[in-house]
């Protein structure tokens, strides 16, 4: 029975030689692999194993992508914020200065909220505080572009041609049109907020100096006189800046009666002075901001007596700036007065002291003599007082400029000559980069290009006047 049993093989059967000759074909260029080794593994996968795969790959792009603009997003918000908060807290804080709040000069500066704590008003919410931030970087920082075509204050026809407004300008005062609807629209905000944000619009809008823009500012700045109900100092600038906005819009009967509410408000926080006419003999203005808000309304039939002059350049070494500057903003103030009025000669001088007061230029400059090659427009700069030069410049070049007009049309027998001298004063203090030949110059900062191609055409008509008389 053993023997029926079959012997089970002791190896595996060995391939035939067709098949192996086969393999060893396919595969010879790959070299050996041991015994039971798939050289391609793929050729086993599954279609779920490939997907996976995929998946994991997608996966891991997603998820360093999502924490990649999770970071990016983070410190763009970071920077967002630091920087409102760089302005909320630097930017629109109150002023701390003790002597400029002597001379009030802080009730001057821009306000961009009611609250005398500065920053913008907490009952604005997030949004509307940020919106009041946005306005002022707007403002100062810059919008990314200079000019953008706008037809909002081109006049008030739909089908007006569009006009090149200042991007700033344009952005600041939309922001603030948006931060003047929240205030509108909140129930816990200082009571100046609302009338603070509107004129702060207005002005920003007035510096747009179209047409239209004028309008819109006057019809804002007439909100806020109603808002303050027509008393206090702030008032009183308000109808100042009335009286001038319509004065520039051509209503002269209008602005006239703005100046004089300007004046009358003023005497009403002062000792009035016994003049039987006090809107031409100014009363006794203790307040430096009076002082100076007193001296602003400079018609032919509205005007103030002249302040003292100050001590000379010198002197204003040993004085505060606040200090110095309310002087020279008054002597300033003066001299435009006196070109109204037609007195050149003085209005001329005080200007010419003013601007030389606010640079570094000697006493000697050719201004006065003729021989040092320094002009006025070209002096360095006390940095504080930028804004007062630029407007002394102008003054001091329009009084000389005025002067020569008259004593061209004089009857003198050196009229000309004497001309000459007045017109080449008012280049001096109007435009920069003339040799001493008179070769043509441009228009100094603050100084108009067509007020300066005035002073220059006046210029050239005198000298080759002068020159043809000396020829003969």
């Amino acid at each position: 029975m053993l023997s029926r049993v079959r012997r089970l093989p002791t190896a595996l059967p060995r391939a035939s030689p067709r098949h192996s000759s086969l393999f060893t074909r396919r595969h010879a260029s790959h070299g050996p692999y041991p015994e039971g080794v798939n050289p391609y593994p793929y050729l086993d996968d599954s279609f779920a194993t490939n997907t996976m795969h995929a998946v994991g790959y997608f996966g891991r792009l997603f998820k360093f992508t999502a924490v990649g603009a999770v970071l990016l997003g983070t410190t763009a918000f970071t920077a967002f914020e630091v920087a409102h908060q760089y302005v909320e807290h630097v930017k629109l804080a109150a002023e701390q200065d003790p002597e400029v709040k002597n001379w009030q000069w802080e009730l001057e500066a821009e306000r961009w909220t009611g609250s005398p704590k500065g920053g913008s008003d907490s009952g604005l919410g997030y949004r509307g505080r940020h919106t009041v931030r946005a306005a002022w970087m707007a403002l100062y920082w810059g919008a990314g572009q200079k000019v953008v075509a706008s037809n909002a204050f081109s006049g008030g026809s739909s089908g007006a041609a569009l006009a090149p407004i200042d991007a700033n300008l344009e952005y600041a005062q939309e922001f603030l049109e948006s931060a003047i609807r929240f205030a509108e629209g909140a129930k816990k905000i200082h009571p100046m907020t609302l009338a603070t944000l509107i004129a702060r619009r207005a002005d920003i809008v007035e510096r747009i100096g179209t047409v239209g823009a004028l309008d819109e500012a006057r019809a804002e700045y007439t909100r806020v006189w109603r808002a303050l109900g027509g008393q206090g100092i702030d008032a009183a600038r308000v109808a100042l800046k009335l009286g001038n906005l319509n004065r520039r819009l051509g209503d002269q009967e209008d602005a006239l009666l703005w100046w004089t509410r300007t004046l009358q408000l003023l005497q009403a926080t002062a000792i009035l002075s016994k003049s039987p006419n006090p809107l031409l003999h100014p009363p006794l203005l203790n307040e430096p901001s009076h002082q100076r808000c007193w001296f602003r309304p400079s018609t032919r039939r509205i005007r103030p007596q002249p302040a003292p002059l100050p001590p000379r350049p010198s002197i204003f070494a040993s004085a505060s700036p606040p200090q110095a500057l309310h002087f020279l903003y008054l002597l300033h103030r003066s001299s435009m007065l006196s070109v109204h009025h037609a007195e050149k000669p003085a209005a001329a001088e005080s200007s010419e002291r003013v601007a030389r007061s606010l640079t570094l230029a000697p006493e000697g400059s050719r201004i006065q003599k003729n021989h040092s090659p320094l002009l006025p427009t070209e002096a360095p700069l006390s940095t504080m007082y930028d804004n007062p030069l630029r407007d002394a410049r102008s003054t001091a070049a329009k009084a000389w400029n005025y002067l020569g007009y008259l004593t061209e049309k004089s009857s003198a027998p050196d009229a000309s000559a004497r001309a000459l001298e007045c017109y080449q004063r008012a280049l001096d203090w109007a435009g920069v980069s003339r040799d001493e030949d008179g070769g043509a110059g441009k228009a100094g900062e603050g100084v108009a290009e067509a007020d300066w191609k005035v002073y220059w055409a006046d210029y050239v008509r005198a000298r080759d006047v002068t020159k043809g008389k000396q020829q003969k």
